[in-house]
């Protein structure tokens, strides 16, 4: 397939064809003057309202998706998880998939990468809902979805005090070495909204609530703490303090992938925050890098080194960064996991950020 790449189009029609010239700027040529035409597409009238009605679709945002970090997907389409390899996993996410959908709300899809040592797991979804301005009786429905995913019941009753504070729900499915797990995020957008920018003070950003899909009392309440408007040096130097000693190169990483993101933004866009569980060691950051709007295929140097770092084989993490090359980058995070094992973890979906 021939690959296009125009400056300009201009779109002209008659009773029954509408044609699409695209033209491309030459090197070395002045601004302002006529570009040559390259190629030129014709469409019949059906067509061409057919495509312009599909075009739309797509690039409209659903009602009921979050407008950062979660933004795209309205259909199943993409959001099956790979092929399990954990007996019983498959049907796992079959229930929470054709939980999630139905609710009957549209929703965005983000999928995530994690990187161990030896290991890469790609069985990791995440579906968000806004629930600010959600229909009567939405939140009740959110809950009965966590029972009949079996959530604890000490957590339903902590999503259900909490879930009033949220402006989005989201509902994860992650299969790991040994199981799966189910999980529930609520976020408090608010609070981001409502901080004081003369004096921001740390504050609680997420709660996740995680159980083994197999077994529910292996569950686990993470808190997500964002500390707001830090700037990209102060981002930079969290990440060294973060990482400490003997661990220099996992922090060389993860400060160059920050730094190329910030190439395509100001200071202070992006969103820092870390993570605490009770009863494991999970410490962690999670760092929003929406904004930037930036692809994995632009980060793929950096990715690979990554693998390169956790011994993840690179035709195996070549071909799965491969194939979400086109997606938006949104989070990086990082750090300990509840089984006391460094980890990298990236996240990306469809859309970027259109805030």
């Amino acid at each position: 397939m021939k690959d296009i790449r125009a400056d300009a189009f201009k779109v002209s029609a008659d009773a029954e064809t509408v044609s699409v010239l695209f033209g491309a700027r030459q090197p070395g040529a002045e601004c302002g003057r006529s570009l040559p035409v390259t190629d030129r597409i014709v469409l019949t009238r059906e067509l061409a309202e057919a495509l312009h009605a599909r075009l739309g679709e797509a690039l409209a945002e659903p009602a009921g998706s979050p407008s950062q970090g979660l933004s795209g997907a309205t259909s199943p389409h993409g959001a099956l998880p790979l092929p399990s390899a954990i007996e019983g996993g498959a049907e796992k996410a079959r229930l929470w998939l054709a939980e999630v959908q139905g609710l009957g709300l549209p929703y965005g899809l983000e999928h995530s990468y994690k990187l161990l040592d030896k290991r890469l797991l790609r069985n990791r979804l995440l579906v968000g809902f806004r629930v600010d301005a959600g229909a009567a009786g939405l939140h009740e429905a959110l809950c009965d979805l966590c029972r009949r995913l079996d959530m604890p019941q000490e957590s339903i009753e902590a999503f259900a005090a909490q879930i009033g504070a949220a402006n989005i729900v989201l509902f994860g499915f992650e299969e790991n070495e040994t199981t799966c797990l189910y999980k529930a995020y609520l976020e408090f957008g608010g609070n981001l909204k409502n901080m004081s920018l003369e004096n921001p003070v740390p504050f609680q950003i997420h709660a996740g609530y995680k159980w083994d899909a197999f077994d529910n009392r292996r569950s686990s309440i993470a808190r997500y703490t964002c500390h707001p408007l830090l700037s990209m040096q102060a981002i930079q130097d969290r990440l060294t303090a973060f990482y400490g000693e003997g661990r220099d190169r996992l922090a060389t990483i993860a400060r160059k992938l920050i730094a190329r993101a910030a190439e395509r933004v100001g200071e202070y866009e992006f969103i820092y925050a870390e993570v605490l569980e009770d009863g494991n060691p999970r410490h962690s950051y999670d760092i929003n890098l929406y904004r930037a709007n930036m692809r994995v295929s632009e980060l793929r140097d950096i990715l690979m080194e990554m693998a390169e770092y956790f011994r993840i084989p690179l035709d195996d993490a070549d071909a799965a960064f491969a194939w979400a090359q086109d997606q938006i980058v949104g989070h990086l995070s990082g750090g300990t996991d509840r089984q006391g094992r460094d980890f990298l973890t990236v996240y990306f979906g469809a859309f970027g950020s259109s805030c």
